[in-house]
């Protein structure tokens, strides 16, 4: 080892050199494409979000990170086309923690667009384009990043930024025998990460069976039944009422409440206040101008009538201001607990699909006149409330579960960060470890293809 003469590493392996960036790579906006040369069946986009987006820092370019778009819908103006193995830079963030990160283009199946806010690095190496992916998803790569943004206080990467970066390079050889060892391990890591997220999700499908079965068939097994007369939701207890939802819901319009907190509806948790400052959190637009917003009071009913169909709506614990293309209702209902779980639980997800039409991919507009009509099974008080405790102390082991795997998910991503940022800046020597035959995993995502656009307000601003 020798000194490296940089702050991010403080030594390198006596044989590696070390270069700027300005000596490797070329560097642009994108390349040119008219709409002309576009493919019909959808173009893949890798949004400005998602590029940003520590989850999609990874080696390689999977189709998790791409978004198909329409041609028709794509602004090729704003869009950059991107080729095999480049690099793509998101070059803004809201703070240093997003500085450095980027996405590798290891395919060229498809072209493929980049947001216009990025900046494209081609690599002029003769090397192995794979341990540069590693050595930038490094968090002591990206430091030197951070130290360079953060002097000029604008979390912003530009061409002249990176072109001063410096580099660690290997011999051929070695790079080669990195990228077949990170593989490898990293490999193992995102195998048992997959385990832990796949249990994740299986307890998060028990407690929506348990809350499903509690306010459709109640928690008294052998209470008499009879049928309901709705051929999905099947028996319900005898003495229990349904209503239509228009005897609950009153429609709520109150607007040009600036002071308030912004909102949005989440599938896995209903109303939540919307951190701002997350870019990661926040991948549609917020306007400057936020009067006509509408205003949300504690305890009322709020629906995203785009995402109604995922479950993306709830009681409101909080008050505050949501887009104008929300539905929010008065609630009618005495326990509003009991109404959240309900309305929430699977059952009621299939009458929203049904009353909602699909307008285009992800988006089915609810048709409130649909809605109005869908019925809701009404336990007596006492039972309501019953079936509100018992799904609590039934959460709450599910939860005590959940939180142990997400934090060993946690602890298995820090190892992985840990051994990249290790072995491709040269402190681990993997030079003569042999690596056995193993089939590569990659990491899966925390949630299903759909799920991408929980976080997300509809931007169609209509009242």
């Amino acid at each position: 080892m020798k000194a490296s003469g940089v702050s991010w590493v403080a030594a390198m392996p006596a044989h590696w050199e070390m270069k700027r960036m300005r000596e490797s790579f070329s560097f642009r906006k994108g390349l040119s494409i008219t709409k002309a040369n576009l493919e019909a069946r959808g173009i893949p986009v890798i949004s400005y979000g998602q590029v940003h987006s520590k989850s999609n820092s990874g080696v390689g370019l999977c189709e998790k990170l791409l978004r198909f778009v329409n041609p028709s819908y794509l602004d090729t103006s704003a869009n950059a086309l991107v080729a095999k193995n480049d690099f793509i830079f998101a070059d803004t963030s809201e703070d240093l923690a997003g500085c450095g990160n980027c996405a590798f283009i290891d395919s060229d199946k498809y072209p493929i667009f980049a947001g216009y806010h990025s900046v494209i690095a081609h690599p002029l190496l003769n090397g192995n384009i794979k341990y540069l992916a590693y050595l930038f998803q490094s968090e002591s790569w990206r430091h030197q990043i951070r130290e360079k943004v953060n002097a000029v206080k604008v979390y912003s990467i530009t061409q002249k930024i990176l072109k001063d970066i410096f580099l660690l390079l290997p011999p051929t050889d070695e790079q080669d025998q990195i990228v077949r060892f990170l593989d490898w391990k990293v490999s193992g890591i995102n195998r048992l990460i997959n385990i832990k997220k796949k249990e994740i999700a299986r307890l998060g499908e028990l407690k929506k069976t348990i809350v499903n079965e509690a306010v459709t068939h109640g928690i008294n097994p052998n209470i008499p039944m009879k049928s309901s007369g709705v051929e999905w939701l099947g028996d319900i207890p005898e003495h229990w009422k349904l209503i239509k939802l228009r005897h609950i819901l009153h429609s709520f319009s109150e607007k040009n409440h600036l002071e308030l907190p912004l909102l949005s509806v989440i599938r896995e948790e209903g109303v939540i206040i919307r951190d701002v400052e997350d870019k990661e959190a926040n991948h549609n637009y917020i306007p400057d101008d936020l009067s006509g917003y509408k205003m949300v009071k504690k305890g009322q009913f709020v629906m995203n009538k785009m995402k109604a169909w995922q479950g993306s709506y709830g009681i409101s614990d909080y008050t505050g201001i949501v887009s104008p293309a929300y539905f929010i209702f008065d609630v009618n209902f005495d326990n509003l607990q009991y109404f959240h779980h309900a309305i929430r639980s699977k059952v009621y997800v299939n009458f929203f699909a049904q009353a909602s039409d699909g307008i285009r991919i992800g988006q089915w507009d609810l048709d409130m006149d649909k809605m109005k009509e869908i019925p809701f099974i009404v336990p007596p008080a006492d039972e309501q409330q019953a079936i509100v405790e018992y799904i609590s102390v039934a959460f709450e082991k599910y939860d005590v579960a959940v939180t142990k795997l997400m934090n060993e998910v946690t602890a298995l991503h820090e190892l992985k960060n840990k051994l990249i940022s290790d072995v491709a800046t040269g402190q681990i020597d993997v030079r003569n470890i042999e690596v056995p035959k193993y089939e590569y995993v990659e990491e899966n995502s925390d949630a299903d293809p759909d799920s991408n656009d929980e976080s997300e307000d509809v931007t169609d601003e209509e009242d």
